[in-house]
């Protein structure tokens, strides 16, 4: 997994700060965006983003992050139009015990994919019997506010090990990028709440 920067607002913390000054009539300064921050007063995150690259992640993770909708973009590698290969597959860490079990399925898809492919189905129709294991790369924009929404539960210790790892390379370069905004920002349980609002599953 690889977490890169491919843009991002220029000085992201100032374009933020001077919408906060428009609001309270005052100039533009870090001590005026921690005030909208602890205020709650958080449209004003909504005039910076950053956009990432994500590499090799599964498509279960990268199913999990195009849920977030609000102040969000994607573009990901199509199986419609791209070919696949077996040995881009992940394995969850608690899994691996099994690998030789979950090897065979994935030789048996792969294989499959090959000979449909072989015999003229379109990759479209052929990806049909890919695994949920196989890799994806992802570019997502988000602006800070969906950021700020977004790390409290993807952070969270209940989120899936995949998607909780990606989020934290995020997180690493948010912090460098805007140290200010982004200082105390981390699983929810931490951070916001005193204790764990997640639920067994229905």
């Amino acid at each position: 997994m690889k977490v890169s920067i491919i843009s991002c607002t220029p000085d992201p913390e100032q374009v933020c700060a001077r919408a906060a000054s428009i609001c309270y009539k005052s100039e533009p300064s870090i001590k005026v965006l921690k005030h909208c921050l602890e205020a709650g007063h958080l449209s004003i995150f909504e005039h910076a983003s950053i956009t990432f690259l994500i590499e090799g992640i599964s498509r279960v993770t990268s199913h999990q992050l195009v849920r977030h909708r609000i102040g969000w973009s994607y573009s990901q590698v199509s199986q419609r139009y791209t070919g696949c290969s077996r040995e881009d597959v992940i394995i969850p860490p608690e899994l691996t015990e099994h690998k030789k079990d979950l090897d065979n399925v994935f030789d048996i898809a792969y294989k499959t994919y090959q000979k449909l492919l072989n015999q003229g189905a379109k990759k479209e129709d052929a990806r049909y019997v890919l695994p949920n294991a196989a890799t994806t790369d992802i570019v997502a924009t988000a602006n800070l506010r969906a950021l700020l929404n977004y790390f409290p539960l993807r952070l969270c210790k209940r989120a899936q090990w995949e998607i909780r790892d990606m989020s934290y390379l995020m997180l690493d370069h948010c912090k460098r990028l805007a140290p200010n905004v982004f200082e105390n920002v981390g699983p929810g349980c931490k951070y916001c709440i005193d204790k764990c609002t997640e639920t067994k599953e229905p």
